[in-house]
């Protein structure tokens, strides 16, 4: 069985693949090939959230496990955490454990990435990224990947967070306009 660690984990979710991945299940999933039942979730001490997503074909089946903590950034701590775990089907071997934050974070910026590809009339930017975390990042990094979306617009609640993003988009060759929110970039 196979752990892998963030960049592992990434290395193995190439945004545009995942976004073709996620197309193709998705039109599983209405055929009934693929099981999805909605996710699970309990509440925990101090605001914090336990999701449990499980999901099936005849090959393999997953559980992805997350907590989130909106507490968690005055500790020092990810407010996204948890884990994907993959089994055999047919058996339940385990095949291997995926960490859940960059799961979450890449499936979500790939569904957008999917998204855009489908429905946007000009799916090549320019970009606006509302907020620089986590989330922003990872939709930086799948447009610019997936549709060479090259200029961008961040804004976030703190300019030194915008301003960082701003200089992982410069580091990807992408021109970067920080603004103090949404309207000015329109």
């Amino acid at each position: 069985m196979e752990i892998l660690g963030a960049e592992e984990t990434a290395a193995r979710l190439p945004y545009v693949d995942l976004a073709e991945s996620i197309r193709e299940i998705a039109l599983r999933l209405t055929s009934g090939e693929v099981r999805a039942p909605a996710r699970m979730s309990l509440s925990l001490t101090e605001g914090g959230v336990l999701l449990a997503m499980p999901a099936s074909d005849a090959d393999i089946a997953i559980t992805k496990l997350v907590t989130v903590h909106p507490q968690n950034p005055g500790r020092d701590l990810p407010t996204v955490q948890g884990e994907v775990v993959v089994m055999e089907a047919a058996t339940g071997r385990r095949l291997g454990i995926l960490d859940g934050s960059v799961v979450t974070a890449r499936r979500t910026a790939a569904l957008s990435l999917l998204a855009a590809r489908e429905l946007a009339p000009h799916p090549d930017g320019p970009l606006l990224i509302v907020g620089a975390g986590t989330q922003g990042r990872a939709h930086l990094e799948a447009l610019h990947e997936g549709l060479g979306v090259s200029r961008v617009f961040i804004t976030s609640r703190t300019t030194e967070r915008a301003e960082s993003l701003g200089e992982h988009a410069e580091e990807l060759g992408m021109e970067v306009r920080v603004v103090d929110g949404p309207e000015e970039a329109i």
